[in-house]
């Protein structure tokens, strides 16, 4: 479709680039290595947030080494207090500049307050507010495979960002539609309608929608919703809602009461009666419907 095309550019396949990095240290608690393998490179969280100034003054300092470097940082495991929950800081000789996130501190096994070396790689950026610092660790085993390069530099602008995700969901999902298996290949066919799979349109119905282009982002919207209603993992369950509450909410936007509400029937239409009223669709359908809560 024109269209993505015009926003983001076209996803072509490249090869993956491996850079060298610090050795991290024996130390390492093995178990530590064994449960990270799952997703082993993670970008730090707090950067810009949290612990924003002391990762500006890092890359404050970086700037001056063309904004790029790869050390080793400390990670070490935080209780839940009043203050904060439970948490793995990352951290830096000069101090804690962020944490991992989430998902990443319920998946590895490490001990409260015991300290573990990994390797780190860092970009500066010179921001109009103050400098700014991205951050990956790697928590695999061997030399770090990055994502990116001292050449080959992470994106910073809201636009660049979702441009990297876009195309990295594009990627996805043409390489399920090339795989070998065809029982794969049926299962990322189905969810293609007009050449784009319903996935590759979250950051352009996004983008649209910072461009007040709402009638472009709504058509993607519904294109979307068919590619979802037609997606076979689903096995029975609902759609993926995110395409029809984005639409209902440009439809409001545009005043639009009535086909707010035909798009939140069609997703409940295809929704089992049993989990319909636990979901977002369905309190925003009954509250426009009138139906008490």
């Amino acid at each position: 479709m024109g269209l993505l095309r015009s926003l983001f550019g076209r996803w072509e396949p490249a090869a993956a680039e491996t850079v060298g990095a610090p050795e991290p240290q024996e130390h390492i608690p093995p178990v530590f290595r064994v449960a990270a393998l799952h997703a082993p490179l993670v970008q730090v969280a707090g950067t810009t947030t949290f612990c924003r100034d002391l990762a500006s003054k890092l890359a404050e300092e970086l700037l001056a080494e063309e904004g790029y470097a790869e050390r080793l940082v400390t990670l070490e495991k935080h209780p839940a207090d009043e203050h904060r929950p439970e948490a793995i800081d990352v951290l830096h000789e000069s101090g804690q500049i962020g944490a991992l996130p989430t998902s990443a501190t319920h998946m590895l096994k490490v001990e409260f307050h015991v300290p573990v070396q990994v390797p780190a790689q860092f970009f500066a950026s010179d921001t109009p507010k103050d400098p700014r610092l991205d951050a990956w660790v790697w928590l695999g085993q061997g030399k770090p495979e990055w994502k990116h390069s001292r050449q080959n530099r992470p994106p910073v602008t809201t636009f660049d960002r979702a441009a990297e995700r876009h195309r990295e969901i594009q990627a996805l999902a043409w390489e399920g539609l090339a795989d070998n298996d065809p029982h794969r290949q049926q299962q990322f066919g189905k969810g293609f309608v007009d050449g784009v799979h319903f996935l590759e349109t979250v950051e352009p119905i996004k983008q649209l929608k910072r461009e007040d282009r709402l009638a472009d982002a709504l058509a993607l919207c519904y294109l979307a919703i068919q590619g979802a209603e037609q997606d076979p993992t689903r096995m029975g369950r609902e759609p993926a809602p995110w395409y029809t509450i984005r639409a209902a909410i440009i439809h409001r936007k545009l005043e639009q009461h009535s086909e707010e509400i035909a798009v939140l029937q069609r997703w409940l239409d295809h929704c089992p009666a049993e989990r319909q009223q636990s979901s977002e669709v369905w309190q925003r359908w009954s509250k426009l419907s009138g139906l008490p809560d």
